[in-house]
């Protein structure tokens, strides 16, 4: 008997949850607080140097990698001291300058979830770096293709796909450019299914980074808000990833990428069992139904709380005080801006 959409979204949630099972030591926030404003002039940093690229191939400039490859170690040594700072900041968005984020974003994420599968760090950096300039492909682009508010044309379309194809063209003759870089840039958009682009790369054709690249791509780009698009909430965005293991995306990287960025990633609302709402603010690595959650809102009493920072995982096993999650809520309905309850640089309030 097939499944009705309600039964399939329950079983992707179960499934997701399941990922979060794990033991661990509670999170330390003096940790993520003082490195929040060192991985926010990072960031700005990194948003500064990619966007320089970016112009300079737009006006046929050669790309110049030191700079970019700079600010990809810098990123790692603030992961390194804590990774949920940076991390917060990816999962923190601003509207404005797509293109440029979406690529700092996707240097972050993968620099993050290539740390997670234990990599070497120079590799770790090589594909920081393409993750940085995967997207470079859409300077030869025209912008008012890339920046249409509406659907494109078919014939629109088919120009952005050129994008990947211009893009590895272009890295392959930079200098100092490496093949997991090339392999970033060229396969993101490679679907394990063989549905992908450009090349239409099937199961293993498609090598490790690539599926990998594929995975943060995906993520990044639905969380996102574009000039077309709203972004959607990051924990029911993994939940429709999950969907596609298998078919568009690999299982086990998958997975690996959920232990990355947490069931319910940083900015997400969740409402506690005992009717508390909160804000995720950071995450327990090794137990990722217990994050660290900034509680707002009590529900019960539909009225705000002086916010109090609690760590679920100190709570786990014990039955009083309801200090569990319960469910995802949405930030749309209860007006909920995350950057406000989160110990944030000013930059990003």
């Amino acid at each position: 008997m097939e499944e009705s959409n309600a039964e399939v979204e329950a079983r992707l949630a179960a499934q997701l949850l399941a990922l979060g099972e794990d033991d661990a030591s509670p999170a330390d926030p003096m940790a993520y607080t003082q490195e929040i404003g060192e991985a926010a002039r990072i960031k700005d940093r990194a948003r500064q140097v990619v966007g320089s690229a970016l112009e300079g191939v737009r006006e046929g400039k050669p790309v110049v990698v030191g700079p970019v490859e700079g600010v990809v170690r810098e990123i790692l040594d603030s992961i390194h001291r804590n990774p949920d700072a940076m991390l917060s900041l990816s999962m923190l968005k601003k509207r404005d300058d797509y293109t440029y984020l979406h690529s700092v974003n996707m240097g972050v994420l993968l620099v993050t979830y290539c740390r997670e599968m234990e990599m070497e760090e120079e590799e770790i950096i090589a594909v920081g770096l393409g993750g940085m300039l995967h997207d470079i492909g859409k300077m030869r682009i025209s912008s008012r293709i890339l920046d249409k508010p509406g659907s494109l044309l078919k014939q629109e379309w088919l120009q952005v796909k050129r994008h990947v194809e211009l893009g590895q063209r272009l890295l392959e003759r930079t200098p100092g450019i490496k093949q997991v870089s090339l392999e970033v840039a060229s396969q993101h958009h490679e679907r394990l299914d063989g549905s992908g682009y450009p090349n239409r790369l099937k199961g293993e054709a498609i090598t490790r980074i690539g599926q990998m690249s594929a995975i943060v791509d995906i993520y990044d780009a639905i969380t996102s808000s574009s000039s077309y698009r709203k972004g959607k909430d990051p924990h029911l965005v993994l939940k429709q990833m999950m969907g596609w293991r298998g078919t568009l995306l690999e299982n086990a990287l998958l997975q690996k990428f959920v232990h990355c960025v947490g069931v319910y990633p940083i900015g997400s609302l969740v409402r506690l069992k005992n009717g508390l709402i909160g804000v995720v603010i950071a995450s327990n690595p090794g137990a990722l139904l217990e994050p660290v959650v900034n509680l707002i809102i009590d529900a019960r009493k539909k009225v705000q709380i002086e916010p109090r920072v609690v760590d679920l995982l100190i709570h786990k096993g014990q039955k009083e005080g309801g200090y569990q999650i319960e469910k995802l809520e949405s930030l749309k309905e209860w007006k909920v801006n995350p950057r406000q309850f989160m110990p944030m640089p000013d930059c990003f309030k």
